[in-house]
């Protein structure tokens, strides 16, 4: 197993190398060559980064900082580590479960230990739907594209085989506050 993420990564590296950046009038894409991590059996990659337009080299660096940061929030998830997730909440300001439930920080820790959120990441919530924990747990690799909305704010599109729907599962949302991204919307 341990030699096939290797290859997996060596592989990803190399066609990341062969791709070159695109322009449109309006978005900026890049695909050049971008970090991955990995740790046990998970893979995350960067994939394209949409700038609107601005052709901001710097997102480069800011998607490998996420890049590392969603690596330790699934981590988190696979491993059922409340307190990993804690640390990348904002310490103010609501937070977004979904697109229509702005919670508090607290609401979230609470919610961690026995509510919606605790069924979400780490317990199957119906017979179709499996939990977050599980889901994630059995992926090899996931690709992410950024849409940066400015230097203080970023969607991630997770792509990954057999991922559930946006209906089911949203793309994250980060906001940069005193240089640190904190998550301002799970998925």
């Amino acid at each position: 197993m341990k030699n096939k993420l290797i290859l997996i990564a060596i592989i990803t590296t190399m066609l990341l190398s062969f791709c070159k950046e695109k322009k449109s009038s309006s978005l900026h894409t890049t695909t050049e060559p971008m970090a991955m991590v990995s740790n046990s059996s998970l893979i995350i990659s960067i994939g394209k980064i949409y700038d609107n337009g601005k052709n901001n080299k710097h997102l480069n660096n800011e998607a490998k900082k996420l890049i590392k940061q969603l690596h330790l929030f699934l981590r988190a998830i696979i491993n059922h580590n409340e307190l990993e997730i804690i640390k990348q909440l904002p310490t103010k300001g609501k937070i977004y479960i979904d697109l229509k439930a702005p919670v508090t920080r607290k609401e979230i820790i609470e919610s961690l230990k026995t509510g919606n959120l605790n069924r979400i990441f780490w317990q199957n919530v119906s017979k179709e739907y499996n939990s977050y924990q599980e889901i994630f747990s059995q992926l090899e690799s996931i690709e992410v594209d950024f849409f940066f909305e400015g230097d203080n704010e970023v969607e991630l599109n997770l792509k990954f085989e057999n991922r559930p729907s946006l209906g089911i599962m949203s793309n994250p949302i980060y906001h940069k506050k005193n240089g640190k991204w904190k998550i301002m919307r799970f998925f």
